[in-house]
C-alpha cells in the first residue's frame, strides 16, 4: 500500500527543490523526481480540491494510555482497501469519504466492496465535483443521501470531466445507497482514540510544492509555495527518531509515495 508519513510539528517541479531537501541535514524525509505523467504541479493544483477549515495546531501524541505506534493495516489485516488514483480531478474530498466509509464498513464486517467516489463527484449538489469540496459537507451528503458502491457507479472523472448524476447503475440495476449513521468532526485530542476504536477517517491539510516530491521518511514542509487543500485518510501513527508522525493514505496512485 502506498502511503506517506506526516510530521505533527510550472509543469514539472524544479530539480533544486529535490536537491535542497535531500542535501538538508535537518530534513526528516527523502525527496525524488517523479515522471510528469505520475505527478506534476498542474496535476497537483487540480487534485488539491479540498476546502480546508481553519483549525489549530495538530494534536500532540501525548496520551500515556495509548500505544506508541498503531497501524490500521496491522490491527485489521485485509480490511483496508488499496490505493486509488483520483487523476486530474480535484476529487480528493470524495475519495477520502469513500475510502473512510469502505474501510470502516469492512472493519465492521459489512463487506459491500468499494464505495464510489464518483457518486459524490457527480451527485453531491453541495460540493463542486472536480473543482473541490468540503469534508463536512460531503459527509452530510453521505449521511442524508447515502453512498453508492463502485460496482454501481465507477470512477470516471480522472480526466477532469464530471458526468451528470446517473439514474441507475452501469449494469442497468437500481442504485442502492448506504447512509452514514453519524457524521461530524473528531476533536483534535481524540484523534488517536477514535482511530484505535473505530478505524481510519478523513482529514485535511494544506499541500506545499515540496510534498509532490515525497518519497520516504517523515514529511515536514521545507520548500516551495502553497498549492491548495487536500483530503486524505488517517490510518495510523508512530514515532521515528523521537519525531511523532501520522500514517496517511493518499489518492495519487500506486506510483507515488512510500510503499510499506
Amino acid at each position: 500500500m502506498k502511503i506517506f508519513i506526516v510530521s505533527l510539528l510550472a509543469v514539472v517541479l524544479a530539480d533544486p527543490i529535490v536537491d535542497k531537501i535531500n542535501s538538508n541535514p535537518k530534513s526528516t524525509w527523502h525527496a525524488r523526481d517523479y515522471p510528469p505523467e505520475i505527478i506534476n504541479t498542474a496535476k497537483v493544483r487540480a487534485m488539491c480540491g479540498t476546502k480546508v477549515s481553519e483549525g489549530g495546531e495538530p494534536a500532540p501524541l501525548d496520551r500515556n494510555d495509548l500505544p506508541v505506534e498503531f497501524d490500521s493495516r496491522e490491527r485489521w489485516p485485509g480490511k483496508l482497501q488499496p490505493i486509488r488514483d483520483q487523476g486530474h480531478c480535484g476529487s480528493c474530498w470524495a475519495h477520502a469519504v469513500a475510502e473512510t466509509a469502505e474501510h470502516r464498513l469492512s472493519i465492521q464486517g459489512c463487506d459491500v466492496g468499494r464505495i464510489s467516489p464518483q457518486d459524490l463527484v457527480s451527485c453531491d449538489l453541495i460540493d463542486f465535483g472536480c473543482n473541490g469540496g468540503s469534508p463536512i459537507f460531503s459527509w452530510e451528503w453521505a449521511h442524508f443521501m447515502g453512498l453508492a458502491t463502485e460496482d454501481c457507479i465507477p470512477y470516471v472523472s480522472g480526466d477532469g470531466q464530471v458526468p451528470t448524476c446517473p439514474k441507475e447503475c452501469v449494469n442497468g440495476s437500481d442504485i442502492h445507497r448506504i447512509k452514514a449513521n453519524k457524521v461530524g468532526y473528531v476533536d483534535s485530542h481524540k484523534l488517536q482514540q477514535n482511530l484505535l476504536e473505530f478505524g481510519p477517517f478523513e482529514l485535511a491539510f494544506m499541500v506545499y510544492e515540496d510534498f509532490m516530491t515525497y518519497a520516504t521518511g517523515v514529511y515536514q514542509h521545507l520548500e516551495g509555495i502553497l498549492l491548495g487543500g487536500h483530503a486524505v485518510v488517517l490510518i495510523g501513527w508512530g514515532v521515528h527518531n523521537d519525531i511523532p508522525y501520522w500514517i496517511v493514505q493518499n489518492s495519487w496512485g500506486e506510483d507515488w509515495g512510500e510503499d510499506v
